[in-house]
């Protein structure tokens, strides 16, 4: 993404985070001190889903719904934040994506492995799961036709993700027989949109680990909090009116926290790579293994991340400082020297960087994830703002002991399973959000 686009990102987070923020202030709040307690689960799918197509689809989404109904499919209401659909879909766009979240594996079947030869009435209890499907299609074909409607200038900047997309479309390139060919065919289109849209889910899903993380652990909070006021405090107190260019850079303590948390839970415990059309040599404890063509490789991540020999023995531990540039005593510091290290979120000079391939949760190479750097800018804007604001803490209901909570929140982080598309949490950890 270019530096316009983040930009984007950043100013459309803020805002996301400011109304969440508000909404919580009005519908949670515990006493007179503005104490806030809640299970921030839905509320953080919600904003992530709301970056997501505002930033890469150009589709504005209201953190709070809007009571009417989208009367029509013209697309300047169809994509309102309305509670009821428009005609001809059986969901709103937050409906289907909110759905499509908790109902992944059963859209997969009812739509993927199912045969198409047999009507879709032979299977009434995927229903659901069929006009999910359906709709998404429809509302990513919407805004591919209203893309192409408003004509593609290829002097000027792409603004969203899926301008890039058709921009890609109308590209043109050379097929084997040497006629032009676009880049992107329509169906490529509207799949690459699909995997845009289901990937806020694991944003959603690492910030979630990262709040319980910072509830946990008061000390790395503090840590964090006091490098954001560091970078913020000459700055106006209203984050709408801060400037990415100036202190997104400096914002090295959130980042710290995102690197870290992706660390230890990753949004992808494995990831699968294949040879392609030829084969290729890995060697291991000097021992070389030759992979024939067309063979999948199973890259265990988690183990990769918890590894001492590139983390050193206290690899299990939650230290988000071990990647700050400052603690010259991090075991990464061994690493400043080497050139070409490089993964997503080092590529700046305040951060330390593992071996190469060491620290991989966004996959590595020309088939990493496309949206990394979309993540990393969200982030670390969402903990600025918050953090700025509030410090977060577990929830303790009357007649609890705080250490019995923090236990709870244990066994939840260490019972966390690929859920759906990404790795999260089963159980729910209440948080309380205390005023600075």
């Amino acid at each position: 993404m270019s530096e316009k686009n983040n930009a984007l990102v950043w100013r459309e987070t803020v805002l996301q985070t400011t109304q969440m923020l508000q909404y919580w202030s009005e519908q949670y709040t515990t006493d007179s001190a503005g104490r806030i307690q809640l299970s921030p689960k839905d509320d953080v799918l919600k904003l992530t889903l709301n970056v997501l197509c505002s930033a890469g689809f150009g589709v504005q989404l209201p953190f709070k719904p809007s009571p009417d109904a989208a009367t029509n499919t013209t697309v300047a209401t169809m994509f309102r934040d309305a509670r009821k659909p428009p005609p001809g879909f059986q969901f709103t766009l937050r409906g289907v994506m909110e759905y499509m979240t908790g109902h992944w594996n059963s859209i997969f079947i009812a739509n993927a492995m199912l045969p198409k030869s047999i009507p879709r009435a032979f299977f009434p209890f995927y229903r659901d799961d069929f006009a999910a499907y359906d709709d998404l299609g429809q509302y990513l074909r919407a805004m591919i036709a209203q893309v192409d409607s408003d004509g593609v200038d290829h002097s000027r900047p792409y603004h969203n993700v899926l301008q890039g997309l058709i921009r890609a479309r109308h590209s043109l390139g050379r097929s084997e027989d040497g006629s032009q060919t676009s880049s992107l065919s329509d169906i490529e289109v509207l799949g690459n949109a699909h995997v845009f849209m289901l990937a806020h889910e694991s944003t959603g899903a690492t910030i979630r680990f990262a709040l319980v993380l910072m509830a946990m652990h008061q000390d790395i909070q503090e840590w964090m909090y006091q490098s954001v006021c560091d970078v913020v405090r000459e700055y106006p107190t209203d984050p709408q009116n801060w400037d990415y260019a100036v202190i997104y850079p400096k914002l090295v303590g959130p980042l710290c926290v995102m690197l870290e948390t992706m660390r230890l839970y990753p949004p992808a415990p494995v990831i699968i790579k294949t040879t392609g059309q030829s084969s290729a040599d890995v060697t291991y404890q000097e021992r070389t293994i030759l992979l024939p063509p067309h063979s999948n490789v199973s890259m265990n991540i988690t183990s990769l991340h918890y590894s001492p020999e590139y983390w050193g023995n206290d690899a299990t531990v939650y230290d988000p400082s071990r990647w700050d540039k400052r603690n010259v005593d991090s075991f990464l510091a061994r690493n400043d020297d080497q050139p070409g290290l490089a993964a997503a979120g080092l590529e700046y000079p305040t951060i330390h960087k593992p071996v190469r391939g060491a620290y991989i949760p966004f996959s590595d190479g020309i088939r990493s994830c496309l949206g990394k750097k979309f993540a990393q800018v969200e982030f670390v804007t969402l903990f600025a703002v918050v953090f700025s604001r509030y410090r977060v803490d577990i929830a303790v209901a009357a007649g609890q002991k705080r250490s019995e909570c923090v236990a709870r929140a244990e066994k939840a982080l260490d019972e966390s399973v690929c859920f759906a598309l990404s790795l999260d949490m089963i159980d729910d950890v209440p948080l309380s959000f205390h005023p600075r």
